[in-house]
């Protein structure tokens, strides 16, 4: 069966789903979308649930939600998240020499790299190491125990290294090219933390280029 061209698609079906379609609406809804799924916690992640769900609803179409568990035994062929995190906060601050905060999720919720581990309920307090090469990352060895890294090296990649050495936290401040300023979208995984290093758990956070620099 031949497969009609995008041509023929726009001007037969193309002009009956562009007099339905509103412009301003498209960008109203872009919005409320990224008003809650900017957050990047899966309680955030509902809101946005409940928005799409209504809005399809109100234009007369019939909707569903079916939730995805958590957790589980691998090996099924289904995609399985192995957590769903809930952020509420997160900031980090220098105690010493000078005292200076220089992250908080709740002025940006960027700073959070998704999979992260939560601190105790005290949070954490360690000295900060900078870790920015394999050479650097070899040389430092077991010595990382107890410590925070800062990093312009992937973590995604450091992960299950990180943590075999004993570090409490990594902070990356890869940065986005020419966007110094910019803070980056960092994952330990993509859908979950790889196979690979699954038992791996470590505080994750992120910095622009900038501000890794004034760190």
């Amino acid at each position: 069966m031949p497969i009609p061209s995008l041509n023929q698609f726009l001007r037969t079906s193309g002009t009956s789903l562009y007099a339905e379609t509103s412009g301003s609406r498209v960008l109203r809804d872009a919005r409320s979308i990224c008003k809650s799924d900017r957050w990047n916690s899966f309680d955030r992640f509902h809101d946005t649930t409940e928005f799409l769900t209504s809005s399809y609803s109100e234009a007369g179409a019939a909707t569903e939600v079916f939730p995805i568990r958590t957790g589980g035994e691998s090996g099924t062929g289904r995609w399985i998240i192995r957590e769903a995190s809930d952020i509420r906060s997160a900031t980090v601050d220098v105690i010493s020499p000078v005292r200076q905060r220089v992250l908080d999720f709740e002025k940006n919720p960027w700073h959070v790299i998704q999979w992260s581990a939560a601190t105790p309920p005290g949070g954490l307090r360690s000295k900060l190491v900078i870790v920015d090469s394999e050479g650097d990352l070899a040389r430092y060895g077991r010595t990382l125990a107890g410590k925070t890294v800062l990093t312009r090296m992937n973590p995604k990649g450091l992960l299950g290294r990180l943590t075999a050495a004993g570090a409490l936290a990594v902070i990356s401040d890869r940065g986005i090219e020419d966007l110094p300023d910019a803070t980056a979208w960092m994952k330990f995984g993509w859908g979950a933390i790889p196979l690979s290093e699954a038992g791996a758990r470590s505080v994750g956070l992120v910095l622009s280029r900038t501000e890794g620099q004034n760190l």
